[in-house]
């Protein structure tokens, strides 16, 4: 079967969404299909702070391969870069793998002529499109194919048709190495952003608030931004670290303050890595993270008890350890083949 994967730009960075198609698109090869990997420079309706042409220069540049730096595509994947979303630059396979409401509409305009486009939604996308055109990208005939069920929600809410749910999974390099009796009760991890959804700036707050009653908390911070100004002593930062599993290994906790998210891969990540997980209460961390057993939940935008809760879960060692093997036990479902076996039945389908 051949198949198509049409990526937004390279992300020069780690990011969860594109991770996950480049996780597929090994898959897929892996498993004997033809799979070509399109980089598109620009899209139409996204707003980029410096000029098409200027893009097209670093493309070449930087990433000639187009392949980014932070991801190992399989050599089984053919990657090509090309300048925009236009039938000359790409070929008619059977599946086109789309996964962003900006260049779902672009192709759309193609047609059927390239073949069955499908949709994979990952978040719902509001922070960085129109509402209007979010939904519209639901209604263009592209098969839509949810992560979440408070995704398949919207999108049914929104189209009247229920789309196939195919939940995401964990690398495989994730894994519990070290022995969770080896780490300090007091560690934390929590990633951080600039971007508003991941609501890094109540967690900061919380772990501040949280430090004054336990004044051995030791925090190891990561993300793909500077760190932000002024940080604690005792808050260690790890810029796009190269061993994210290693620093997963090396708490007893995890905690994530994100407003909107779809899925949150560091969460599960976390989890499989045997790290308790501390987590708002909103839809998306809802498919994995249940009360008193896979996690302990919070309102979001809310640092004092996020704050509370880190304390509770860092002085009672039962509900921590609960929390620990239940996540352990939820995460042993989440495989790449099992997520690739679901999204070829739900595309058959």
């Amino acid at each position: 079967m051949k198949v198509n994967f049409i990526i937004p730009n390279i992300p020069g960075k780690p990011t969860g969404g594109y991770k996950v198609m480049y996780e597929y698109a090994n898959c897929f090869a892996e498993h004997g299909h033809d799979v070509v990997l399109y980089h598109v420079a620009t899209i139409e309706k996204l707003k980029y702070n410096i000029p098409h042409w200027l893009r097209m220069i670093r493309t070449q540049l930087f990433y000639s391969d187009s392949k980014p730096k932070w991801f190992k595509i399989s050599d089984k994947v053919k990657t090509i870069n090309i300048p925009h979303i236009e039938s000359q630059y790409i070929r008619t396979a059977d599946i086109n793998m789309l996964t962003q409401w900006a260049e779902v509409l672009e192709f759309a305009k193609l047609g059927d002529s390239k073949g069955k486009r499908v949709n994979l939604i990952q978040g719902y996308e509001i922070w960085f499109g129109d509402t209007d055109d979010i939904h519209n990208s639901y209604k263009t005939g592209t098969q839509n194919i949810a992560i979440s069920s408070f995704l398949a929600d919207i999108v049914e809410k929104v189209t009247g048709e229920r789309p196939p749910i195919v939940k995401n999974s964990i690398n495989g390099i994730f894994q519990l190495k070290t022995p969770i009796d080896k780490r300090i009760p007091t560690s934390v991890a929590m990633l951080y952003s600039e971007l508003s959804c991941k609501g890094s700036t109540y967690g900061l707050d919380a772990l501040k608030l949280a430090r004054k009653e336990v004044p051995t908390l030791q925090v190891e911070m990561f993300g793909t931004f500077n760190p932000p100004q002024d940080l604690p002593e005792w808050i260690h930062y790890h810029k796009e670290p190269k061993d994210l599993c290693g620093l997963y290994n090396s708490v007893q906790i995890y905690m994530s303050p994100s407003v909107n998210d779809g899925w949150d891969l560091p969460c599960t990540e976390a989890m499989k890595c045997g790290c308790a997980l501390l987590c708002t209460d909103i839809a998306g961390h809802k498919e994995y993270a249940r009360e008193g057993e896979t996690a302990l939940l919070v309102p979001a935008e809310d640092a004092n008890m996020l704050a509370q809760r880190l304390v509770e879960l860092i002085n009672n060692d039962t509900i921590r350890n609960t929390i620990i093997k239940g996540g352990l036990a939820e995460t042993e479902k989440y495989t790449l083949e099992t997520s690739y076996n679901q999204l070829i039945e739900a595309i058959e389908r």
